[in-house]
């Protein structure tokens, strides 16, 4: 059968129109399942944001288990046990706002993986001075690791506030930045002040 064959011009329609088929048919697809992906959580600001709270406040909950290995001065064990509380309470308060909006996503990783890395790095060393140190070296890395985290916490809490639509967790997150800044101005004190004598 040649080009000029009528039969050949009938067959390469036909496949001409298969083509176009199975063509429409691809692009439907890829458009109906980008429709039906919706926006991706993990580029979403907010969600962002309430993640980075979420992963601090779940490791935060966790911090008053450092006085198993030493004991500190009662003061500062109060205020760690303080941060502990008001960690937990604030994770919980935030899986509750989560329950109650399916779009509020707290388990994302938006940071970079240098990111993510540098930060395993950072908590894994403190870990290993924590548990290598005594008396007041102890209490001094304990004090100035929860005085970082309580420092980031307040700000992170302020500027989810600021850029929150909604009235209630507006008002949680404008009250939980002063908890946290509240508990930081008493790490400042602790760490200021000459440690208790026992």
């Amino acid at each position: 059968m040649t080009r000029t064959d009528p039969r050949f011009s009938a067959v390469a329609k036909a496949r001409y129109r298969r083509g176009n088929a199975g063509l429409v048919t691809i692009l439907t697809g890829l458009l109906l399942a980008s429709c039906h992906a919706g926006p991706n959580p993990a580029n979403d600001p907010e969600n962002a944001g309430y993640s980075l709270l979420y992963r601090l406040l779940s490791q935060q909950e966790n911090v008053d288990k450092a006085l198993w290995l030493h004991k500190v001065d009662p003061p500062a064990a109060a205020v760690i046990k303080e941060i502990a509380k008001t960690s937990g309470d604030a994770r919980k308060q935030l899986e509750a706002f989560a329950r109650a909006d399916p779009g509020l996503q707290l388990k994302i990783q938006p940071l970079p993986k240098i990111e993510q890395e540098t930060r395993a790095a950072i908590k894994s060393t403190e870990t290993r001075v924590l548990l290598t140190s005594w008396g007041t070296t102890f209490r001094l890395r304990l004090l100035l690791t929860q005085n970082d985290s309580m420092e980031y916490a307040s700000h992170l809490a302020e500027v989810l506030a600021r850029d929150e639509n909604n009235p209630e967790r507006k008002r949680y997150l404008e009250s939980l930045s002063e908890k946290f800044d509240d508990l930081n101005d008493k790490m400042v004190h602790l760490l200021s002040a000459p440690e208790p004598t026992k």
